[in-house]
């Protein structure tokens, strides 16, 4: 008998040390999951599109740059000389530094229009979705407010807009699209995209035009293609351009103040 249970104690121990022995496995192989992932997420946060440099002193001609903060969101204020009752904030590309669209942003501040431009956590706009909140508030002397984003950027603006129409007169896309169904709203809906662009998906944007309110228009840039919205050098798998950067941040910036004045 005695030899019995010692047997079966010695089971009973064989099989705890077993268990424990797979849970300390099954623990370090999550942790090492956990490593590979945090590494892994670092590397691609840190990979991105770098602004180029710009003549501040050309850039701020006519017009006052001010940092802002508004909890965890900081941006760049683009002040207008003169009366300002229309503004934007702008919602940059995907991995893209928020730098490089400061020469369109102040192209459209010279034009009159203030301009909020978001920098958001790790170059990305799913980071900060809901940017905007508080921005017209802080600033009540503007009357109308559109939302604006390039890329993914604009996506990201338009799934805030869905949730926000009463606060806005309208979006814009730049080399971007629709995936939300906005066509029964009064929204006024802009979209410019580039003849060149080979990053945006094409047939996306023409699919996106069902969900469109009726007062919807596009603009295509000849010669101009993904990146040069913005100012940060060429992008992967990007067509090549056959106007400047600058001829295409002018271009863009007289649509869309263009588009605006014809409310």
């Amino acid at each position: 008998m005695e030899s019995s249970e010692y047997m079966k104690k010695s089971d009973s121990q064989n099989r705890k040390g077993f268990f424990k022995s797979w849970i300390r496995k099954i623990l370090a192989i999550f942790f090492l999951c956990i490593v590979f992932i945090v590494i892994g997420m670092g590397i691609y946060l840190s990979n991105y599109y770098h602004s180029n440099d710009y003549n501040k002193r050309t850039v701020q001609r006519g017009i006052d740059m001010v940092e802002e903060k508004i909890g965890r969101t900081s941006f760049t204020v683009f002040i207008p000389q003169g009366t300002m009752e229309t503004g934007l904030i702008f919602y940059p590309g995907g991995k893209v530094e928020y730098d490089s669209y400061v020469p369109l942003m102040s192209r459209l501040a010279r034009k009159g229009i203030f301009c909020i431009l978001i920098h958001m956590p790790y170059n990305i706009a799913f980071f900060d979705a809901n940017a905007a909140d508080g921005i017209p508030e802080k600033y009540p002397e503007i009357k109308e407010w559109y939302l604006a984003g390039h890329s993914l950027g604009g996506v990201v603006a338009e799934s805030y807009l869905e949730k926000n129409k009463e606060d806005y007169k309208g979006m814009i896309y730049l080399a971007s699209y629709g995936t939300k169904d906005i066509h029964d709203t009064n929204l006024r809906v802009l979209s410019i995209y580039g003849d060149s662009d080979q990053v945006v998906n094409v047939d996306k944007i023409k699919e996106s035009r069902d969900l469109m309110p009726e007062d919807y228009e596009e603009h295509i840039i000849e010669g101009g293609n993904h990146a040069s919205f913005g100012n940060y050098g060429d992008q992967k798998g990007d067509g090549e351009s056959k106007i400047t950067p600058q001829e295409q941040w002018l271009i863009s910036a007289d649509l869309i103040t263009q588009w605006m004045e014809s409310k």
